[in-house]
């Protein structure tokens, strides 16, 4: 009737219960907004901060927060996908398998199958089984092989590879900062470095 919804209207509007409408024993309740935390992590930065959880710091403070700080992580029910960042680190452990030892000098036929060996013992080191690493299976042939006519032709200008993944640290308010270059080389001159960054795209 319209005499008791207007009798009712300013209570259930203002979200009281029975209180607020005698003789009624029904309420109207409102679930309260979940407030997000408000991150306070002054006392609990991690010692060591990489270049990517710094990128995140600076991009969203909260995933910086929940990832870096807290350590959580999304939990799967079933076996996942190798992620971007898994298969960035694998490959960046082949290269360095690779380049850490001499058969990187050696013939095209020696080099490619070095390559291979490196990069099955990194999918055993990373945990990369055969259903995880499907997406990228049809591609590392592929990159292989163009990775090796890059490297061969550095190597027929003279160019040695001095230092792979070289770690860096640099301290930076009270904590600090990490990183690595991917690959130093010196050419033939011997008298200048060239820096080698990896981008897999």
């Amino acid at each position: 009737a319209p005499g008791l919804q207007r009798w009712l209207a300013p209570a259930l509007e203002a979200g009281n219960g029975p209180a607020a409408m005698p003789g009624v024993l029904g309420q109207r309740w409102r679930a309260p907004s979940p407030a997000r935390p408000a991150p306070c992590a002054a006392e609990q930065l991690p010692a060591r901060v990489s270049a990517t959880s710094l990128r995140r710091l600076r991009q969203c403070p909260y995933q910086f927060y929940v990832h870096d700080v807290l350590g959580l992580r999304a939990a799967d029910e079933v076996e996942p996908l190798a992620t971007r960042r898994e298969l960035g680190n694998w490959l960046h452990d082949v290269l360095k398998r690779f380049h850490d030892d001499p058969r990187q000098y050696q013939t095209p036929a020696v080099q490619a199958q070095w390559l291979q060996d490196c990069a099955q013992v990194a999918r055993a080191t990373h945990q990369l089984t055969d259903a995880r690493f499907l997406p990228f299976a049809s591609l590392w042939a592929a990159l292989a092989q163009a990775y090796l006519d890059h490297w061969q032709h550095e190597q027929s200008q003279g160019v040695h590879c001095q230092y792979v993944e070289h770690r860096l640290e640099m301290p930076w308010h009270g904590t600090t900062l990490v990183g690595a270059l991917d690959r130093v080389d010196q050419p033939a001159s011997g008298n200048e470095w060239r820096l080698v960054e990896y981008q897999f795209d």
